[in-house]
């Protein structure tokens, strides 16, 4: 069931999910009967790395503000430009590329990419830059 669902997945979905048996994980879904049903589905074809979550139906719906992607892209010119003027090296950048590297290196995700290679694989040129986020656990990590 894993290598004909494993047909149906993008290379980089194949390389994120390739330690997982994603059809052992869909029949495990339907004899727990758990809630979210659409887990499989989404480890065949991608899961959301943004916008707003369905309710899956394992935790209670919480209440959130739909917005429409005019409403995000909004002003994403001067931010973007904001955000790449702040830009400069870090204390833990050097450990934020190693892990990086080992997480694409282990098919986590795709390589890095510079901003030239990601402009032109976007559709257009709107797009609304995230600020950089270190969090250090309490492992120190």
């Amino acid at each position: 069931m894993t290598l004909h669902l494993r047909s149906f997945q993008e290379p980089a979905i194949q390389q994120v999910t390739k330690q997982r048996d994603i059809g052992f994980i869909a029949v495990l879904v339907i004899l727990t009967s758990w809630a979210d049903t659409r887990f499989p589905y989404g480890l065949v074809k991608g899961l959301p790395a943004v916008g707003l979550a369905p309710c899956y139906g394992i935790f209670p719906q919480q209440p959130a503000p739909r917005i429409t992607l005019p409403e995000v892209l909004d002003g994403w010119e001067g931010h973007s430009q904001k955000i790449l003027n702040q830009l400069k090296p870090g204390k833990d950048n050097a450990f934020l590329l190693q892990q990086s590297l080992e997480d694409a290196f282990n098919g986590f995700c795709t390589p890095l990419l510079r901003r030239p290679l990601f402009l032109s694989y976007i559709t257009g040129p709107a797009h609304r830059l995230i600020p950089k986020c270190v969090i250090t656990q309490s492992s120190g990590k």
